[in-house]
């Protein structure tokens, strides 16, 4: 068992800094999993594709991109399929001043969702209606990349906005700031504040900033979808499958992400539950390891879960699935969660590597 303490840049570069802030997020241990590739010969000089199956806020796909690897990445999520599109599938196209002025003229004839079912209590009305004319905007583009990219811009632009990137605060932030009351707002939400006070024009203008900066081609054929993990998987040419689920027993994402999955679509709808998040969710982790062994590397991120998850549950179901691999696991110096209290140091991620040798 080994541990990292190394520092990586990756977490503050432009490109990193493209990602919305996403629960989970792999910025900091992006480089890490890429250097315990390399250690045990999967490096990009390999030559093998990488196949992220859980694109999320697109950390790791974008590392293994920036890296040189033939990246192909997938979520069932459309934010994260439509991130993954945006930044790994695309490397050329920008969002342009062009673009921008032709975002302006558009006419709107009706107000989205945007408007009407996140206004006034997630969004100020000045901030939702450019957000709202962004995202119809997009949709009329026949232009898929194009589409993508100004998705991405208004997921940034809108999740910057909520205080601690989620959707509730009502009472702690949104009223208040509606009604003036900022001095019963907590100074956690300065940040927020500032924010919601500026332009619209300028924190657009920032945000597409912030995406053309991390627009790149990495001379591979790199590809994103939106479709089941384990299909994907078990579809995908041998390689090198990275497999980063919701850690069983936490927090499903569709409840977290859900407004913002209707904002980005601009429709509403009900929503299920993640088989990862349920009850079940070791035998569907179980299933995915079995989809996976084609592959002549796996590499599983996976988190404690504030206790309630075992890392020999993990590691006793890759044994399973791969016997007789070489194998690595890892408990990085690292600890997911927003909160510094007790609970965040129950919140351990495990990094867990079987392969083959060259």
């Amino acid at each position: 068992m080994g541990k990292f303490s190394a520092k990586p840049t990756y977490a503050t570069s432009r490109y990193a800094k493209a990602l919305p802030p996403y629960f989970g997020g792999k910025r900091t241990l992006a480089p890490r999993i890429v250097r315990m590739l390399t250690q045990a010969g999967y490096g990009p000089d390999r030559g093998l594709p990488i196949h992220d199956a859980f694109t999320g806020g697109g950390a790791t796909a974008l590392y293994f991109k920036l890296m040189g690897y033939a990246t192909h990445t997938n979520d069932i999520a459309f934010r994260s399929a439509t991130l993954g599109r945006a930044l790994i599938q695309n490397g050329a196209r920008t969002f342009t001043p062009s673009d921008l002025d032709r975002m302006l003229a558009h006419p709107i004839r009706d107000p989205g969702v945007i408007v009407t079912a996140y206004t006034p209590e997630h969004f100020t009305a000045k901030h939702a209606a450019l957000l709202d004319r962004l995202i119809q905007w997009a949709w009329a583009q026949p232009e898929t990349a194009l589409r993508d990219v100004s998705l991405l811009i208004a997921w940034r632009y809108a999740i910057n906005l909520r205080p601690l990137t989620q959707f509730h605060s009502q009472n702690a932030f949104n009223a208040p700031f509606e009604e003036g009351r900022f001095d019963e707002i907590k100074d956690l939400y300065d940040p927020w504040l500032k924010r919601n006070l500026a332009s619209p024009m300028k924190v657009l203008q920032d945000n597409i900033d912030a995406v053309n900066a991390a627009i790149f081609s990495n001379a591979r054929a790199n590809t994103a979808t939106q479709g089941d993990a384990t299909d994907f998987i078990a579809a995908a040419a041998p390689g090198i499958a990275y497999l980063d689920p919701p850690y069983p027993g936490t927090d499903n994402y569709e409840v977290n992400y859900h407004p913002l999955e209707e904002i980005l679509q601009n429709r509403q709808y009900d929503f299920t539950i993640s088989d990862f998040s349920g009850d079940d969710a070791w035998a569907f982790i179980d299933t995915l390891l079995a989809q996976s062994t084609h592959h002549p590397c796996v590499f599983v991120s996976l988190g404690s879960g504030m206790g309630k998850n075992k890392l020999e549950q993990l590691t006793d179901l890759i044994e399973k699935n791969r016997p007789g691999e070489q194998t690595l696991y890892v408990t990085p110096t690292h600890h997911y969660g927003r909160s510094m209290s007790e609970n965040h140091a129950k919140n351990q991620e495990w990094l867990c590597m079987s392969w083959r040798p060259a």
